[in-house]
C-alpha cells in the first residue's frame, strides 16, 4: 500500500511539474525557437509567433532560424568565426551553432525580420535580441529548447 501511495504522490509531482513546465514554455513572455540537426525550426512558440509575427504553422518544419536573420549579419558572423577559429564555416546555420555543435558556449547578437513591418517591437520591423547558445546534453521528455536558448525574448 506504501508503495502505491509513494507512485501516486510521485505521478501527482509529475503532472504538476509538466503543468508548470508546460505553461512556461508556452509564455506569451519569452519567444523559444529550436531546430534539429539540420536547423529545420521543430520548435516555435506563442511569444516567438508574438514577437515575430509568424505562426507556428509557417515557419515549422519548413524554414531555419537563419531563414529570419539578416542575410548580410550571417555572412559576416561566419567569417568572424571562420578567422577566430581557423576553419572555413559556411553562412547560414552551421554559423549559428558552430561553437555549441562542439560544446563551446557562444553569445552574440544577430537582427531578426518579422512578418508585418509594421508590428511595434523595438524597432518596426528589425529587433536584434541576444543569444545564448548550447547543445541538449542528453534527450529529455520535456519539451526543451533545442540548439538555441535567448536570455531575452528572442526570435
Amino acid at each position: 500500500m506504501e508503495d502505491e501511495t509513494a507512485r501516486k504522490r510521485a505521478e501527482e509531482a509529475l503532472v504538476e511539474v509538466g503543468a508548470l513546465q508546460n505553461a512556461i514554455f508556452n509564455s506569451a513572455n519569452f519567444s523559444s525557437i529550436a531546430t534539429d540537426e539540420k536547423g529545420v525550426i521543430q520548435i516555435f512558440n506563442v511569444g516567438a509567433e508574438r514577437m515575430l509575427g509568424y505562426t507556428a504553422a509557417e515557419v515549422m518544419n519548413k524554414i531555419t532560424p537563419a531563414d529570419i536573420y539578416d542575410p548580410q549579419e550571417v555572412i559576416t558572423r561566419a567569417k568572424a568565426l571562420s578567422t577566430e577559429l581557423g576553419t572555413t564555416i559556411t553562412p547560414g546555420f552551421e554559423a549559428l551553432v558552430f561553437k555549441a555543435a562542439r560544446g563551446i558556449e557562444d553569445i552574440y547578437e544577430l537582427t531578426c525580420s518579422v512578418a508585418d513591418p509594421r508590428q511595434q517591437i523595438p524597432s518596426p520591423g528589425r529587433y536584434r535580441p541576444r543569444y545564448r547558445v548550447t547543445r541538449r546534453r542528453s534527450p529529455s521528455p520535456i519539451p526543451c529548447l533545442r540548439g538555441r536558448t535567448a536570455r531575452t525574448p528572442a526570435c
